[in-house]
């Protein structure tokens, strides 16, 4: 029997092609892509400053698409006026097709979280934690907004003023 020394090259060649990825595929887009572009603008870091109730400070915001652009998470370090970091946050905002709105969670290093959902992305309805009134995010250009969250904290009503210019 004749042997072929190019068949087991050959062969081992056409097995790694067959297992190995594709080059240059990309996952699939998710479902909620279209919905997840407009939000495109917000990819980046901000600088913000705050106010609530007698506190005020700045903090930075960095928003970064994850799970294959279905998700925009933000990082958020808060500081007060002198300084001191006051809570660090993550949260996520995401299309629910079916549901026909964005839904926005995010738990903070106090113990504390949110979940909010928003069909026109201005108007923030708070579904946890309960009782809380409605917040108003409002996009004054690509490298502005500002949020408005009402809160009632050891039973005195107030309200969080965030306003944010994106970085260069």
């Amino acid at each position: 029997m004749k042997k072929n020394i190019l068949a087991l090259p050959l062969i081992a060649l056409a097995a790694l092609i067959a297992i190995a990825p594709v080059a240059g595929s990309a996952a699939p887009a998710p479902r909620n892509a279209e919905q997840m572009k407009a939000l495109d603008y917000l990819i980046g870091t901000w600088n913000c400053s705050f106010s609530a109730g007698g506190q005020s400070g700045t903090n930075v915001s960095t928003f970064t698409p994850v799970m294959d652009g279905a998700w925009l998470q933000e990082t958020e370090a808060v500081r007060t006026k002198s300084g001191g970091l006051y809570v660090t946050t993550m949260h996520y905002t995401g299309y629910d097709p079916d549901e026909k709105r964005y839904m926005h969670v995010g738990p903070d290093a106090n113990g504390g979280y949110e979940v909010a959902y928003t069909t026109d992305f201005q108007t923030f309805h708070t579904l946890l934690p309960a009782g809380q009134e409605d917040a108003t995010f409002t996009k004054v250009s690509d490298t502005e907004f500002s949020l408005r969250e009402p809160f009632t904290q050891d039973g005195r009503h107030m309200v969080y003023l965030n306003t944010c210019k994106k970085a260069p």
